[in-house]
């Protein structure tokens, strides 16, 4: 019999998904006490130009000095 399964379906566009995660790194940065966390209104433009690329950037610089850590 085999084991469970540890496979995570996520869906959604790369838009909608970058938004919500940019959404959540700015509530952890200001439960942190940055209050100035912008990280969401920081990727918006990048995101209507279709700057994946460096919206991604963004998320992975904003998210690398959050804690606690992204558990999914």
């Amino acid at each position: 019999m085999p084991g469970p399964s540890n496979t995570l379906l996520i869906e959604g566009s790369f838009e909608e998904l970058a938004d919500e995660l940019s959404h959540y790194l700015d509530e952890v940065k200001k439960k942190e006490g940055d209050a100035n966390s912008a990280i969401q209104s920081e990727i918006a433009p990048l995101l209507e130009q279709n700057q994946k690329d460096e919206a991604l950037k963004k998320l992975v610089t904003g998210s690398a000095n959050s804690s606690p850590p992204i558990i999914f």
